[in-house]
């Protein structure tokens, strides 16, 4: 499924190269079970920011299908469009991997834990002036205000 890297990082174009070519893996997270939100890695974390989007929107064309309900077959639509938590982490082992928390449906207020937000700035990632906030797997990040949704990792 075809998915656009310069759309789910809100246009920051000196991002998409990072993942150009990777692998993106996303799921539905059920409102009535997920609500916080974790690192997936021990690491980095080297930016994170609540990307501004929509609110409770569909693809175009969804139509009364079965996944309607849920949103679920407006998943790759709505990492472009939605609003959404994205964290950026560096691994020495792997590189870079970015999380991207996705407000689905009427559950589209995302938040970042203080102690781990971390907005990008003008400065390139790949700068060695660029601090990074020291991270460990399944350390609580953030969480949606309202029920589950979808996340992304790249």
């Amino acid at each position: 499924m075809p998915y656009s890297l310069l759309d789910i990082f809100g246009g920051k174009d000196y991002i998409v190269d990072l993942f150009a070519g990777g692998q993106l893996y996303q799921d539905f997270l059920s409102a009535t079970r997920y609500h916080r939100w974790k690192s997936p890695i021990d690491g980095e974390l080297v930016a994170s920011w609540v990307e501004p989007g929509t609110y409770f929107a569909q693809r175009p064309g969804q139509g009364d299908n079965l996944g309607t309900l849920e949103g679920t077959e407006s998943q790759p639509y709505l990492g472009r469009v939605a609003t959404r938590a994205i964290f950026l982490f560096k691994n020495p082992s792997f590189g870079y991997v970015a999380m991207i928390c996705i407000g689905m449906v009427e559950v589209s207020t995302c938040h970042i834990e203080p102690e781990y937000s971390h907005p990008l700035d003008t400065v390139l990632l790949s700068s060695s002036f660029r601090p990074t906030i020291p991270i460990k797997k399944e350390a609580a990040i953030g969480n949606f205000e309202f029920g589950g949704s979808s996340h992304m990792l790249l």
